[in-house]
């Protein structure tokens, strides 16, 4: 025995498929949307960390330049004057937390403190910054840090 499909059902299986239809459309703005939104707000927030991260690479990098080429340089306040003129995302520059210098002679490798501009002299420059903390939506809230290192080495020419 076959079974028919009277009007009234087919009428009540089209309403059913458009009421699923609208339920999932609901349920597609209601959770996907704002996860899609969350994710791109995220993404810009990391392009910024890179950005800043970056930075401070370009920071370490030229501090140890000017201090090969000028032995009685501060080296840390030029790196904090040097972050201060990087006004984006670094407030007045003084959230450095971290600087210390190494200075090493190449031969014998030992830690100096003083940069004297002798040839073959190694130096390392290691800046940390404490970024804001991030709220992520569902996630705990993340602390981040940013950490330049940079080693120059102070060849004659």
């Amino acid at each position: 025995m076959s079974e028919r499909t009277t009007p009234q059902s087919s009428d009540r299986l089209q309403r059913f498929d458009a009421s699923d239809e609208r339920g999932a459309t609901m349920v597609e703005h209601a959770l996907c949307l704002p996860l899609l939104l969350m994710l791109l707000i995220m993404a810009f927030e990391m392009m910024g960390f890179i950005f800043q991260a970056q930075t401070l690479q370009f920071t370490a990098s030229s501090v140890l330049r000017d201090a090969s080429v000028d032995p009685t340089l501060d080296v840390h306040s030029a790196v904090t004057n040097k972050l201060r003129s990087f006004a984006v995302g670094f407030g007045d520059g003084d959230q450095i937390t971290y600087c210390p210098l190494s200075v090493f002679d190449s031969p014998t490798c030992r830690p100096g403190t003083i940069l004297t501009g002798a040839p073959k002299q190694v130096m390392i420059l290691q800046i940390v910054r404490r970024a804001r903390t991030v709220a992520v939506p569902l996630l705990s809230r993340l602390d981040l840090q940013f950490e330049g290192q940079a080693i120059g080495k102070n060849e004659p020419e």
